[in-house]
């Protein structure tokens, strides 16, 4: 990448990279970009939570800045870790948060912008389909047409449905899953459908 990035700059371009999941404070700005369309569409006196999948972070962290930004009181971003330990997450979420917050002046606090995570969704690790996050894959194709993938938009949908099951939702709330994609990685678990 550094000399790809290099070559650009010799050729006179100004290349910027983005790393994966764009998990940078610029990165954020699409996902509080997308809370704004949430918004627009659910109600903002609506009593939500949303569900995502967290992987690098950006998804996650857009959200809860979103959250802060718009003044949703009524909202709950809850994320569910497909590939490292929550504390690890709460770590990153909340430097990439801070950072965000720092970066563009957003004058808003830490209390703001709670980390929530829900544990127990890994499985075996990044990128390993299990039983469950599979059970939820096929579950949701059949019943509704959606199609997730087995090691990401699975195993979030998977901590959604164990909310609902084990009263983890606020009472009242609407739940929302937000799909970030990951459909192709079906395509490599083909055996699975």
């Amino acid at each position: 990448m550094s000399a790809a990035m290099e070559a650009e700059r010799a050729a006179g371009r100004k290349p910027y990279f983005f790393p994966v999941g764009a998990s940078i404070p610029l990165g954020c700005w699409g996902y509080i970009r997308c809370m704004s369309e949430l918004v627009e569409q659910v109600g903002r006196e609506t009593k939500v939570d949303v569900f995502c999948a967290v992987g690098s972070g950006g998804t996650h962290a857009g959200l809860v800045l979103g959250k802060a930004l718009f003044g949703l009181a009524s909202w709950r971003v809850v994320g569910v870790p497909i590939c490292d330990s929550v504390a690890l997450f709460q770590r990153e979420l909340r430097d990439l948060v801070d950072g965000t917050i720092h970066d563009y002046g957003l004058g808003i606090s830490e209390g703001q912008t709670p980390i929530e995570l829900m544990d127990g969704f890994i499985g075996e690790g990044y990128g390993i389909p299990y039983s469950e996050a599979i059970d939820t894959l096929r579950l949701l194709a059949r019943r509704e047409g959606v199609v997730l993938d087995p090691t990401y938009t699975a195993k979030g949908f998977a901590g959604l449905l164990a909310a609902i099951h084990q009263g983890g939702l606020r009472a009242g709330a609407t739940p929302l899953f937000l799909h970030t994609g990951g459909g192709f990685g079906l395509m490599a678990q083909r055996m699975l459908v």
